[in-house]
């Protein structure tokens, strides 16, 4: 399970802050003339990952985040560069709500994305870079895209093909007779769609599930430390991630029923996440907080129409109701110059990695037979998660000693 708990890390550090600044609307042209542009994209370990170019000058990769209402750029270096001019500091919280965060907020940031020309950005930068994207997603990443693209166009979502979509809305009749809309709701420039899900058998909950396509995950539901009724009965504590406020504690678990529209997904490995009570708030209603990420997204052909406040959604040939699944046991990282050295970041309890004696620190050389480090951490991913009864082999270096381990992937949630 590649960083599974660890790849949620960094994105919610963007989806939990409300920044004290107000996004700008939104200067995005189609520099073609045309009514609508197609963007390639990559997909790197569940993040959509775009190329951007800073002020005409520096070609750079940005994951596309609905979960972000800012624009964000991670390393100063590139805004020193290019000359912008800081306006103020500011400060947010960080995921886990316990620390504020200094970043800068900087007003004449041009983007470049394909065609679509963006001046005199707001954009947030990072005055002090501890967030690491790169050991997660495999590749570097240099930024966030927020919601502007999708405050600004109609954006269509082809997770098949890799291709992202924008129409001008007021010339863009788009034919959704196969789709299924769901109505979301606006929050702090954010998209979000209630509905019932169960946890355990007997319990249903409200959720309002935030839609966002810079989680590398299934679902994620928060709640405080003394709910323990959002807490599945059979669950696997550890780290949920990593954010700039350090390690989020958590539990690994299945969502017994989950509802996108007219599909339900059964038994979803979730992320859960329990605040304390002193800083944990209740939306109205006693109304559940949590998220939708992209492991369920890339499922669908989706159309955002912001504007409208529609999502219609349309099952791709990535359509699996037995989504997400968790077999090995296994967090994984990637380090090194090219990022093609794997280490085990963690091992989860009564899983087949643990009970086989592999460890947190335990560098993956290879795996059936095949070196590592001509691999990526997508195909990693999917070679520990195949199907059960799978008999993974591995080579491990554990302290300058080479080590070879055996077991079968299992259902151990």
């Amino acid at each position: 399970m590649t960083s599974f708990f660890a790849k949620l890390n960094f994105i919610l550090f963007f989806i939990l802050i409300h920044c004290c600044c107000q996004a700008q609307f939104i200067n995005y042209s189609i520099s073609t003339g045309q009514t609508y542009s197609i963007i390639p994209f990559e997909m790197h370990n569940d993040f959509i990952v775009v190329p951007v170019s800073l002020g005409g000058k520096l070609p750079l990769k940005f994951i596309l985040d609905t979960g972000a209402t800012n624009t964000i750029i991670i390393y100063k270096e590139y805004t020193d560069l290019i000359g912008v001019n800081y306006r103020k500091r500011l400060y947010i919280q960080g995921v886990d709500r316990s620390e504020l965060i200094s970043v800068l907020l900087t007003d004449n940031v041009n983007l470049q994305i394909k065609d679509i020309s963006a001046k005199d950005q707001n954009v947030l930068v990072l005055e002090n870079t501890k967030i690491e994207f790169d050991k997660y997603s495999g590749i570097q990443i240099d930024g966030i895209l927020g919601m502007d693209l999708f405050k600004r166009f109609i954006v269509k979502i082809d997770y098949s093909a890799k291709f992202i979509y924008l129409f001008e809305p007021k010339n863009h009749n788009y034919n959704t007779s196969k789709y299924s809309t769901i109505e979301f709701t606006e929050d702090r420039d954010k998209m979000y769609m209630t509905d019932i899900s169960k946890i355990k058998n007997d319990s249903s909950i409200q959720v309002k599930w935030l839609i966002d396509s810079g989680a590398a995950l299934t679902a994620l539901l928060h709640s405080n430390e003394s709910d323990t009724i959002l807490l599945p009965q059979k669950k696997v504590p550890g780290n949920i991630g990593r954010g700039l406020g350090g390690y989020i504690l958590g539990y690994l678990g299945k969502i017994k029923e989950l509802n996108m529209g007219p599909y339900q997904f059964k038994d979803v490995i979730g992320n859960f996440q329990q605040l304390p009570d002193s800083i944990y708030t209740r939306e109205e209603h006693e109304m559940t907080e949590g998220l939708i990420g992209n492991k369920l997204l890339k499922q669908f052909h989706i159309v955002f129409d912001y504007q409208q406040r529609k999502m219609h959604i349309k099952p791709n040939k990535n359509f699996d109701k037995k989504t997400n699944r968790n077999i090995s046991g296994i967090s994984i990282v990637a380090s090194g110059a090219f990022l093609n050295q794997f280490n085990i970041e963690e091992i989860y309890p009564d899983s087949p990695a643990e009970k086989a004696g592999l460890k947190s620190g335990d560098i993956i050389k290879k795996i059936n037979g095949k070196l590592t480090a001509l691999s990526n951490m997508e195909s990693i991913d999917k070679k520990l998660n195949q199907k059960t009864g799978k008999k993974i082999k591995l080579i491990i270096k554990r302290d300058n000693t080479k080590m070879k381990f055996v077991f079968e992937l299992d259902e151990y949630l």
